[in-house]
């Protein structure tokens, strides 16, 4: 009768503090609040533990799907406000022909940007879904890169010079839209950072590390601080705002390059004290001859 008694007490001051947290845990009803562990049992304590850190990993993760929804809406809504404030200025009195075709031509780019954002956003949803990279095929490194640079030409300012140097003979298995989209999308922010020269060197070199994609410039210097967050989704340098830039382009870059095994990193400054160098890494397992 001793031995039960004995064994009773045990197992009710062992499972008290484990009934005490389900109650709490059930009474839980918002992802920041958090699980008592005073007075518990060391086995206790430290599964209450993990619950709470799963908890703060929940409620950090639901507060970064709201700042993306809130911004990726603030995004979008300003160039769909220029778009319609446009189109009703172009309805109102009489217009010449050639007001018209200004309007037409505002509204026309304000679209096309939202277009560039709205499949940003999408690509950066599939890259966070772990999905950004359909297919790996031989892809012709010198034709990849200079297309890439054909068609940032058309989007940078004026007067920027993209300058192709260097490019060695060798073969990519990769996803060739989306590692195009990542040379491109660095092209781009580096044209936002030139200096006097008003030009981008977009450069490669293949060694016993892989394939370096070199892409510098001779612009401003970057802060410790701004390399560090450069590659966050939606940060965009305040002295940098240029051709319709949102701050996805890098995020969305880096998660590229992560999916075919790759590194894409920033040095700043170059030799010269000033300066940019993005570097896009791949690995030797795919690089063919």
């Amino acid at each position: 009768y001793k031995r039960q008694l004995l064994a009773w007490l045990v197992s009710t001051s062992m499972v008290r503090p484990v009934v005490a947290a389900a109650h709490a845990a059930e009474s839980i009803s918002t992802l920041s609040e958090r699980l008592p562990d005073a007075g518990a049992p060391d086995e206790v304590s430290r599964l209450v533990a993990v619950l709470n850190t799963m908890l703060a990993r929940l409620e950090a993760g639901a507060e970064r799907e709201r700042d993306f929804l809130a911004t990726s809406s603030h995004e979008l809504r300003r160039p769909l406000a220029a778009l319609v404030a446009e189109l009703e200025l172009a309805r109102r009195g009489e217009r010449s022909r050639e007001d018209l075709g200004q309007a037409i031509d505002l509204a026309l780019g304000d679209a096309r940007a939202m277009g560039r954002l709205v499949d940003d956003l999408l690509l950066h949803a599939r890259s966070r879904a772990g999905a950004v990279v359909s297919n790996d095929t031989p892809v012709d490194l010198v034709e990849l890169v200079a297309e890439s640079v054909r068609r940032c030409e058309r989007v940078v300012d004026e007067g920027v010079r993209i300058r192709l140097g260097d490019l060695p003979d060798v073969h990519v298995a990769a996803d060739g839209p989306a590692l195009g989209r990542v040379i491109e999308n660095v092209i781009v922010n580096s044209a936002c950072r030139t200096g006097a020269s008003r030009r981008v060197d977009v450069a490669a070199a293949r060694d016993d590390e892989g394939l370096a994609i070199a892409v510098t410039t001779d612009g401003a210097t970057l802060t410790p601080d701004a390399v560090e967050r450069l590659f966050a989704a939606f940060t965009r340098g305040d002295d940098q705002p240029c051709f319709g830039q949102h701050g996805l382009g890098l995020a969305i870059a880096k998660d590229i390059v992560a999916a075919h095994d790759g590194t894409i990193d920033v040095t700043s400054p170059l030799e010269d004290e000033r300066g940019v160098r993005f570097t896009i890494r791949i690995p030797p397992a795919r690089l063919q001859a």
